[in-house]
């Protein structure tokens, strides 16, 4: 396997629900059972453009790529969005919520009474506003992963 495609498997074993099932191992049986004939050369070819950011780090750039090579026939298309909304619905929503939790997070002031003296004395000079409007900032420029 290449790297990208390592990367990419990797990835895929985020948890799509409490079931601890891996989403893309789930995605890809939901694919089988709704009948799409998803090759194992085109379940790798979908990983190896993972590893290589085709989808933009973005569930729609996900849909646009996975469709494109997993289906082979436009009489496939309903059956993809089927099992795609099975296996990715509640996604959004959970993004969602995070960030709804990390900005009441931000808003609460007990919270920084808890950090660094030095880390407090910084927020309090720039101003959690100013804070804040860097971190959707940086998330926006976001393309990849990173750790740090």
């Amino acid at each position: 396997m290449t790297e990208g495609v390592d990367q990419a498997i990797v990835a895929g074993t985020t948890v799509a629900s409490g079931r601890g099932v891996p989403v893309f191992l789930d995605f890809f049986y939901k694919l089988r059972a709704r009948g799409l004939k998803v090759s194992a050369h085109n379940w790798l070819a979908l990983l190896d453009a993972l590893g290589q950011d085709l989808h933009e780090s973005s569930l729609d750039g996900f849909y646009a790529v996975a469709r494109c090579i997993l289906v082979n026939d436009e009489g496939d298309y309903d059956a993809f969005d089927l099992a795609f909304g099975e296996t990715f619905r509640g996604l959004i929503t959970d993004l969602e919520h995070m960030a709804s939790q990390l900005e009441q997070w931000l808003r609460d002031p007990k919270q920084l009474l808890h950090l660094d003296p030095a880390l407090r004395a910084l927020i309090e000079e720039i101003g959690l506003e100013e804070l804040r409007r860097q971190l959707l900032e940086r998330l926006a420029e976001q393309k990849k992963r990173h750790e740090g």
